[in-house]
Protein backbone atom coordinates (compact mmCIF):
# COMPACT_ATOMS: atom_id res chain seq x y z
CA UNK A 1 0.00 0.00 0.00
CA UNK A 2 1.41 3.38 -1.00
CA UNK A 3 1.32 6.33 1.39
CA UNK A 4 -1.59 8.73 1.05
CA UNK A 5 -0.70 12.08 -0.43
CA UNK A 6 -2.25 15.45 0.19
CA UNK A 7 -1.20 18.95 -0.74
CA UNK A 8 -4.46 20.86 -1.04
CA UNK A 9 -5.75 23.36 1.49
CA UNK A 10 -9.16 25.00 1.06
CA UNK A 11 -7.73 27.49 -1.47
CA UNK A 12 -5.81 24.89 -3.46
CA UNK A 13 -8.77 22.49 -3.54
CA UNK A 14 -10.76 25.12 -5.45
CA UNK A 15 -8.04 26.87 -7.44
CA UNK A 16 -5.80 23.88 -8.27
CA UNK A 17 -7.91 20.68 -8.24
CA UNK A 18 -4.96 18.51 -9.33
CA UNK A 19 -3.38 19.08 -5.90
CA UNK A 20 -6.22 17.19 -4.20
CA UNK A 21 -4.58 13.77 -4.66
CA UNK A 22 -5.83 11.36 -1.94
CA UNK A 23 -6.88 13.86 0.74
CA UNK A 24 -7.74 17.53 1.13
CA UNK A 25 -7.04 19.63 4.24
CA UNK A 26 -10.27 21.63 4.31
CA UNK A 27 -10.18 24.43 6.85
CA UNK A 28 -12.24 27.56 6.30
CA UNK A 29 -14.45 25.86 3.67
CA UNK A 30 -15.94 23.60 6.35
CA UNK A 31 -17.44 26.73 7.95
CA UNK A 32 -18.95 27.76 4.62
CA UNK A 33 -16.50 30.56 3.82
CA UNK A 34 -14.12 31.08 0.94
CA UNK A 35 -10.49 31.61 1.98
CA UNK A 36 -10.12 34.85 0.01
CA UNK A 37 -12.05 37.09 -2.39
CA UNK A 38 -9.68 35.92 -5.14
CA UNK A 39 -10.72 32.28 -4.61
CA UNK A 40 -14.40 33.26 -4.56
CA UNK A 41 -14.03 35.17 -7.85
CA UNK A 42 -12.16 32.23 -9.39
CA UNK A 43 -14.92 29.84 -8.28
CA UNK A 44 -17.73 32.06 -9.61
CA UNK A 45 -15.93 32.57 -12.92
CA UNK A 46 -15.34 28.84 -13.31
CA UNK A 47 -18.97 28.02 -12.46
CA UNK A 48 -20.21 30.91 -14.62
CA UNK A 49 -22.71 32.01 -12.02
CA UNK A 50 -23.14 34.31 -9.08
CA UNK A 51 -23.97 31.79 -6.35
CA UNK A 52 -21.06 30.64 -4.23
CA UNK A 53 -22.69 27.33 -3.26
CA UNK A 54 -21.36 27.24 0.28
CA UNK A 55 -23.61 27.03 3.31
CA UNK A 56 -22.57 29.22 6.25
CA UNK A 57 -22.51 27.32 9.51
CA UNK A 58 -21.97 30.22 11.90
CA UNK A 59 -24.54 32.39 13.60
CA UNK A 60 -23.37 34.50 16.54
CA UNK A 61 -26.07 35.88 18.74
CA UNK A 62 -26.64 37.29 22.20
CA UNK A 63 -29.46 39.12 23.94
CA UNK A 64 -30.34 42.59 25.17
CA UNK A 65 -29.08 42.82 28.73
CA UNK A 66 -30.70 46.17 29.50
CA UNK A 67 -32.30 49.20 27.83
CA UNK A 68 -31.89 52.77 29.10
CA UNK A 69 -32.68 56.27 27.94
CA UNK A 70 -29.67 58.59 27.98
CA UNK A 71 -30.24 62.33 27.95
CA UNK A 72 -28.66 64.60 25.34
CA UNK A 73 -25.16 65.79 26.18
CA UNK A 74 -23.83 62.55 27.70
CA UNK A 75 -21.00 60.21 26.65
CA UNK A 76 -21.65 56.49 26.12
CA UNK A 77 -19.08 54.03 27.46
CA UNK A 78 -15.45 54.68 28.28
CA UNK A 79 -13.78 57.80 27.02
CA UNK A 80 -15.44 60.33 24.78
CA UNK A 81 -15.91 58.40 21.55
CA UNK A 82 -19.71 58.77 21.43
CA UNK A 83 -21.61 61.89 22.49
CA UNK A 84 -25.41 61.95 22.58
CA UNK A 85 -26.61 65.00 20.71
CA UNK A 86 -30.22 63.99 21.40
CA UNK A 87 -32.09 61.88 23.92
CA UNK A 88 -30.93 58.36 22.98
CA UNK A 89 -32.37 54.93 23.68
CA UNK A 90 -29.49 52.52 24.31
CA UNK A 91 -29.55 48.72 24.41
CA UNK A 92 -26.66 47.11 26.29
CA UNK A 93 -25.33 43.71 25.23
CA UNK A 94 -23.19 41.31 27.30
CA UNK A 95 -20.53 41.00 24.59
CA UNK A 96 -17.17 42.74 24.44
CA UNK A 97 -13.63 42.30 23.26
CA UNK A 98 -13.13 39.37 25.68
CA UNK A 99 -15.86 37.62 23.66
CA UNK A 100 -14.06 38.24 20.38
CA UNK A 101 -16.00 41.39 19.43
CA UNK A 102 -13.21 43.67 18.23
CA UNK A 103 -12.66 47.05 19.86
CA UNK A 104 -12.32 48.46 16.34
CA UNK A 105 -16.08 48.01 15.97
CA UNK A 106 -16.79 50.85 18.40
CA UNK A 107 -18.98 53.41 16.60
CA UNK A 108 -18.87 51.26 13.45
CA UNK A 109 -20.36 47.85 14.17
CA UNK A 110 -23.90 46.81 13.32
CA UNK A 111 -26.25 44.34 14.97
CA UNK A 112 -29.70 42.98 14.17
CA UNK A 113 -32.56 43.23 16.64
CA UNK A 114 -36.04 42.18 15.56
CA UNK A 115 -34.80 42.05 11.97
CA UNK A 116 -33.62 45.67 11.96
CA UNK A 117 -30.02 46.90 11.70
CA UNK A 118 -28.76 49.11 14.56
CA UNK A 119 -25.47 50.93 15.18
CA UNK A 120 -22.97 49.99 17.85
CA UNK A 121 -22.05 53.16 19.74
CA UNK A 122 -19.20 54.08 22.01
CA UNK A 123 -16.07 52.13 22.85
CA UNK A 124 -16.33 48.35 23.05
CA UNK A 125 -15.47 47.35 26.61
CA UNK A 126 -14.17 44.04 27.87
CA UNK A 127 -17.60 42.50 28.41
CA UNK A 128 -20.21 44.92 27.11
CA UNK A 129 -21.22 47.06 24.17
CA UNK A 130 -23.93 49.63 23.55
CA UNK A 131 -26.35 49.94 20.61
CA UNK A 132 -28.41 52.98 19.60
CA UNK A 133 -32.00 51.75 19.32
CA UNK A 134 -33.64 55.19 19.33
CA UNK A 135 -36.83 55.05 17.27
CA UNK A 136 -37.68 51.49 18.24
CA UNK A 137 -40.41 51.37 20.83
CA UNK A 138 -40.51 47.60 21.28
CA UNK A 139 -36.90 46.58 22.01
CA UNK A 140 -36.56 45.29 25.54
CA UNK A 141 -34.41 43.25 27.87
CA UNK A 142 -34.11 39.64 26.70
CA UNK A 143 -34.59 40.31 22.97
CA UNK A 144 -32.36 38.27 20.65
CA UNK A 145 -29.49 40.17 19.02
CA UNK A 146 -27.61 38.81 16.00
CA UNK A 147 -23.96 39.83 15.70
CA UNK A 148 -23.27 37.58 12.68
CA UNK A 149 -25.95 35.76 10.71
CA UNK A 150 -29.58 36.15 9.69
CA UNK A 151 -32.56 37.54 11.50
CA UNK A 152 -35.69 37.72 9.42
CA UNK A 153 -34.69 38.91 5.95
CA UNK A 154 -31.69 40.87 7.24
CA UNK A 155 -28.15 39.55 7.51
CA UNK A 156 -24.78 40.55 8.89
CA UNK A 157 -22.23 38.45 7.05
CA UNK A 158 -18.79 37.47 8.27
CA UNK A 159 -17.44 39.45 5.31
CA UNK A 160 -19.23 42.65 6.31
CA UNK A 161 -18.32 42.10 9.96
CA UNK A 162 -14.71 41.61 8.87
CA UNK A 163 -14.83 44.80 6.77
CA UNK A 164 -15.89 46.86 9.80
CA UNK A 165 -13.36 45.26 12.13
CA UNK A 166 -10.49 45.05 9.62
CA UNK A 167 -10.12 41.32 10.32
CA UNK A 168 -9.90 38.53 7.77
CA UNK A 169 -12.52 35.79 8.13
CA UNK A 170 -9.93 33.33 9.50
CA UNK A 171 -8.96 35.78 12.23
CA UNK A 172 -12.54 36.53 13.15
CA UNK A 173 -13.51 32.86 13.39
CA UNK A 174 -10.51 31.99 15.55
CA UNK A 175 -11.08 34.94 17.90
CA UNK A 176 -14.34 33.51 19.19
CA UNK A 177 -13.46 32.14 22.65
CA UNK A 178 -13.86 28.45 23.44
CA UNK A 179 -16.21 29.22 26.33
CA UNK A 180 -18.93 30.76 24.12
CA UNK A 181 -21.67 28.10 24.06
CA UNK A 182 -21.96 26.29 20.74
CA UNK A 183 -25.33 24.98 19.66
CA UNK A 184 -25.38 22.58 16.73
CA UNK A 185 -28.58 22.53 14.68
CA UNK A 186 -29.67 20.63 11.59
Amino acid sequence: MSPEKHLASSSAAIRYPTTQMDLVRIGILQYGFFPTQEILVHHLTKKKGNVDGLQRVLRWKTYVMDVKWVKAGEFIGYGTSFFTNRRTKVAYLPVGYSSGYSRSLGNQGKVLIKGMRYDVIGTISMSMLAVDVTGSEDIEKGDEVVLIGNQGSSEITVASFSDYSNLINYELLTRLPKDIPRIIVD
